[in-house]
């Protein structure tokens, strides 16, 4: 659940490396800032990549980040 602190998407990119067999891999590079902090960054596999699944990733990082920001 969110604390109020949403992430916000600076840039999403295409990339692709090797696997340990030599295979082409490709992968979805997500950076986001979570207030005045980041830049933040998600590489997920294409394969596996939906906007809600990012979405819920960045968020589960941005609350965290809010916990410590509270406390501070």
């Amino acid at each position: 659940m969110s604390n109020g602190t949403s992430p916000t998407v600076t840039r999403v990119t295409q990339d692709q490396t090797l696997d340990a067999t030599g295979k082409v891999v490709t992968f979805m590079r997500v950076i986001y800032m979570v207030g005045d902090h980041g830049p933040f960054m998600l590489s997920i596999p294409a394969v596996e990549f939906s906007a809600a699944g990012a979405q819920a990733l960045m968020q589960a990082t941005a609350d965290e980040i809010s916990k410590l920001t509270a406390s501070a």
